[in-house]
């Protein structure tokens, strides 16, 4: 008898620690993630209910329309392909995806909508508009960073240094959005991945664009100073693994800004020996090169194993190869930084959500993100970036009375021919635009990713 009531209790102990474990779930459902489920772009009823709503629009930086909702109440994308990787697409069948995913409840009206208009939209039984998102970027300078690139696939992502705010993100091949439906299998069976945001996600070894960021690392743990001088005789062995200048080419006796700007392998293969694999880890860590960031659109992080690699990674990895991966995002970040004293800014894609009306409901400030570097040793670097441009490598980014910075990189690809790349920012004494451009299989960074990086700095200084 005694042991049934001991049962009895014990089972309405349960009972109870299980009903009360059930209602708070429920509960922290409905208050916690209640308007979060309610409003996500997966959910069935947001589907549903869109027959009563207007999708607002998504703007420009100067109010160009990119993506809004015409009388048959079809998204259209006056742009095409321009903008797709950022914007994404709103579609019946294939569903919702970039900006138009991520604010999917503003642009709906269901958030920073005040509700007694959604209250009179309904006793009136008339749509509601949905709000407009306002992009930091600005379709202008988009346009000359797309030509840039031309047939080729790559990327290119340009921001203001100083806010943060980028101002081009464009990556190639892509889609159009408005023929989604019509263009769908046979874009998933491309092999040029063309739902592939390359600026954002495209991982590629970075090659000599990382050396700015070796020789800040070796000036700030003092292994040099920038009066040293290194011996390059085109080939050497460094910790037993074979380092080779372009075509073998013989340097002599330089210093660092010498190595600078003619990208000099054997002299930065010998800097990264010195750094050491754990403190090159940890400095690449502080320029945010493994993280994602908070974008509103997917982004990857960078990939760099830590420490306990062979020797060979250390050595590879300081001239850009080896095991080093980053996104043209990440190599962007990278240039801003040192064009606004070491100080890197959070990077940003949206200005600020508004009513139709232009009130503005939400704004997305300036943050800055980290200081990885000092700033007496930023200005060190883009003084040597400076040479890169005036007589190194990366000549072919010289414009008539705008002193540019910049760094070129040639990235082994396993799969092909070399990744090109340019890294730079301009005017070098007072920055307004940074830029990282990549060209898949596109050889020397100087000779094809350099001038890409030109045209879109002579846009963006004449907006």
């Amino acid at each position: 008898m005694i042991f049934i009531e001991k049962s009895i209790k014990s089972l309405f102990i349960f009972f109870c620690v299980a009903l009360v474990i059930i209602i708070s779930y429920l509960v922290y459902i409905q208050v916690y993630l209640g308007e979060s489920l309610a409003n996500d772009s997966r959910n069935r009823r947001v589907a549903q209910k869109e027959s009563n709503f207007i999708r607002g629009r998504i703007l420009d930086r100067n109010g160009e329309i990119l993506a809004e909702t015409n009388d048959e109440k079809e998204r259209i994308y006056p742009r095409g392909d321009l903008f797709a990787h950022v914007i994404g697409y709103v579609d019946s069948i294939y569903g919702k995806s970039g900006l138009e995913a991520h604010f999917d409840g503003e642009l709906l009206g269901l958030k920073g909508t005040k509700f007694h208009t959604r209250l009179l939209d309904r006793f009136f039984k008339r749509p509601t508009i949905g709000n407009d998102l306002v992009l930091t970027l600005d379709a202008r300078l988009q346009q000359v960073a797309y030509d840039a690139l031309g047939d080729n696939k790559g990327a290119v992502v340009a921001i203001n240094p100083k806010s943060g705010e980028i101002l081009a993100c464009v990556s190639k091949p892509g889609f159009d959005p408005n023929i989604l439906q019509d263009e769908w299998s046979r874009l998933l069976k491309s092999d040029d991945a063309p739902f592939l945001n390359r600026a954002t996600q495209g991982l590629y070894p970075p090659g000599s664009s990382i050396k700015p960021v070796v020789a800040a690392a070796a000036l700030e743990n003092k292994v040099i100073t920038d009066s040293d001088r290194f011996l390059c005789d085109g080939r050497e062995i460094i910790n037993g693994y074979e380092i080779t200048c372009v075509e073998k080419e013989k340097h002599g006796e330089i210093n660092l800004i010498q190595a600078m700007a003619l990208s000099c392998n054997i002299t930065f293969a010998s800097i990264g020996a010195s750094i050491g694999e754990t403190r090159f880890y940890e400095y690449i860590k502080g320029f945010m090169l493994l993280d994602t960031f908070e974008l509103p659109i997917p982004v990857k992080a960078g990939r760099l194993p830590p420490g306990g690699a062979e020797r060979a990674d250390l050595i590879e990895n300081s001239i850009g190869q080896g095991k080093v991966l980053a996104t043209p995002l990440h190599m962007a970040l990278i240039a801003s930084t040192f064009a606004n004293n070491g100080v890197m800014m959070k990077p940003r894609l949206v200005s600020s959500v508004r009513s139709r009306e232009g009130r503005r409901i939400t704004s997305y400030p300036s943050e800055v993100l980290n200081a990885p570097v000092a700033p007496d040793v930023a200005r060190k670097i883009s003084e040597m970036m400076i040479e890169v441009v005036r007589y190194g490598t990366g000549k072919r980014a010289q414009i008539d009375g705008i002193i540019v910075a910049g760094k070129t990189g040639t990235a082994e690809n396993p799969g092909g021919g070399d990744h090109a790349w340019f890294i730079g920012f301009a005017p070098a004494g007072n920055p307004e635009i940074a830029v990282a451009v990549v060209v898949e299989n596109g050889g020397y960074g100087g000779v094809l990713a350099a001038p890409i990086g030109r045209k879109v700095i002579i846009k963006a200084l004449s907006l």
